[in-house]
């Protein structure tokens, strides 16, 4: 064989390696969670984003209350037109969405896959029961991309 052809394989296989060594894999990755406290208005330290269904931006705090770690399953559901995901926390989860609410009643609460906030719903109550439910507005494939990558851990 000559020496030219023996590169490519060569390169491929330590790409394999390298990436086995990084912990890398070639499946799809779990998503990034996070609820995060929201105001309607900007401030210090705070992100401007923007939220599906409204027609201004948000400011979102910097630190997640919660994160995918706090979610036992997540299941998607329909509800007339629109697809919901409904989310089961852990213990600790649980406990995490009682203090997160039970502290926030009257100011929005973010919630953020992968970066980009999918929902950013007002806080009417402290949500104690272990379970919450993300909708936004979603099609049924958004809706079980966020379902899969939240169970993928």
């Amino acid at each position: 064989m000559p020496m030219r052809s023996r590169i490519p394989v060569t390169l491929f296989a330590a790409t394999l390696i390298i990436l086995s060594i990084a912990g890398c894999s070639s499946g799809p990755k779990p998503l990034a969670l996070e609820f995060r406290v929201a105001e309607d208005s900007p401030g210090e330290g705070l992100s401007e984003m923007y939220a599906p269904l409204m027609d201004r931006p948000v400011y979102v705090h910097p630190d997640a209350a919660i994160d995918a770690a706090h979610i036992d399953t997540a299941v998607v559901y329909a509800q007339d037109e629109h697809f919901l995901v409904d989310l089961q926390f852990t213990a600790a989860g649980t406990a995490a969405m009682t203090e997160l609410t039970a502290a926030n009643i009257g100011k929005r609460i973010a919630i953020l896959v992968d970066g980009e906030v999918v929902s950013a719903p007002i806080c009417r109550a402290a949500i104690t029961a272990g379970r919450a439910v993300i909708n936004g507005d979603f099609g049924e494939a958004e809706a079980t991309r966020i379902a899969d990558g939240l169970n993928r851990r």
